[in-house]
């Protein structure tokens, strides 16, 4: 189906949110941008898809594994909480 890609990463959005934001300082101490960049010299759009590519094969994992680890359990207690009607002013 071709939403399929869509709500795998709408599942894990949250995760892939949280998890960028963490690894923006070691993945530019492991792997400097320029330095990336200068391995692709000639051709640089190659070395912008290659570092984003990168990026995403470390994300995704990792909040794939966040989800199920953590962020599932807490889903889970809602079925311990009401959910209240709120009524305009």
């Amino acid at each position: 189906m071709a939403v399929a890609p869509l709500r795998f990463f709408g599942k894990y959005s949250y995760g892939l949110y949280l998890i960028h934001g963490l690894l923006v300082v070691p993945l530019l101490w492991v792997c400097p941008t320029p330095k990336w960049m200068a391995l692709f010299a000639g051709w640089p759009t190659l070395g912008v898809f290659s570092l984003a590519a990168l990026k995403i094969a470390l994300c995704v994992p990792l909040a794939v594994l966040s989800f199920h680890l953590f962020e599932e359990r807490f889903l889970n207690l809602k079925r311990f909480f009401v959910a209240s009607e709120r009524r305009p002013n």
